[in-house]
Order: C-alpha cells, then structure tokens, then sequence
C-alpha cells in the first residue's frame, strides 16, 4: 500500500470520497432481499466499525470478484449462490430479530458446526475466521 504523502490528487480524491460515504451503495444489488440479516450479522461478527463505513455495501459489491488467491473446494457453489443460501437460511432461522445473544450463540453453533440440522445446510468453515476473538462471536 502507498503511503498516504506519495498518493497523487486523483488517488486522494477517491480515498476521501470513500472515506466520507464509506464507499456504501445506495441499493443493495445482490442481497436486497436479505438486508436485514446481513447487516445483523455483520454487526455481530465486527462490531464497532465506525457508522460511515458500509461493510454490508462492501459484501454485496464485492461478492463474486476475486479478492485473493480464490482457492475454493471441489463442489462448493460460487460465492452470490454460496451467500445467498446462507442468508436465507438465517433469515428462516430469525437471525435478525433475535437478540444480540441469542445471535453470537447461533454464530458459535455454526463455527462449531453444531447449526447445520438448525439452518438446513452446512455452516460455513470459513466462519470462524471472520471473528479474530472466538468469544466476540
């Protein structure tokens, strides 16, 4: 990454457009429909990032785009189908109108893999590695 005093005018103007609307979208594109339980989880897997940041525009922006090596196990859907079903299954479970602990309980049953019969699917693997404390999940 550049530092900050060798980022030319153009580089500087998108920084601090980003940084001032959190580089948010105005409508959700790929996972309008489960909003509510994205953003509830989100909240509960990084809590405290500051309101101006829209990581949940960020998700739905970004899924299905290359952001790294995109290792991915023999028959595991792409990621939109991966997260989709995902979401509608927390979506059937209540997820957003559970409350806070009732949440970061379900979230460590699904990193424990103790959630699958609940949610109709398996628990995403990768889950525990969104928390970087297993108890803030």
């Amino acid at each position: 990454m550049k530092p900050l005093d060798r980022v030319g005018d153009r580089e500087r103007a998108v920084i601090e457009e980003r940084t001032a609307t959190g580089g948010g979208a105005a409508e959700l594109t790929h996972f309008a429909e489960h909003e509510a339980v994205l953003r509830a989880l989100v909240d509960r897997l990084l809590p405290g990032v500051p309101v101006n940041i829209d990581l949940v525009a960020f998700v739905d922006t970004h899924t299905g785009r290359a952001m790294g090596r995109g290792d991915r196990p023999p028959g595991v859907p792409p990621e939109p189908e991966l997260f989709a079903a995902g979401l509608t299954a927390l979506a059937a479970a209540g997820f957003a109108d559970r409350a806070e602990g009732e949440q970061r309980d379900l979230i460590g049953r699904m990193r424990r893999g103790e959630a699958d019969d609940e949610l109709g699917l398996p628990a995403i693997a990768d889950l525990g590695r969104a928390c970087s404390r297993p108890r803030r999940c």
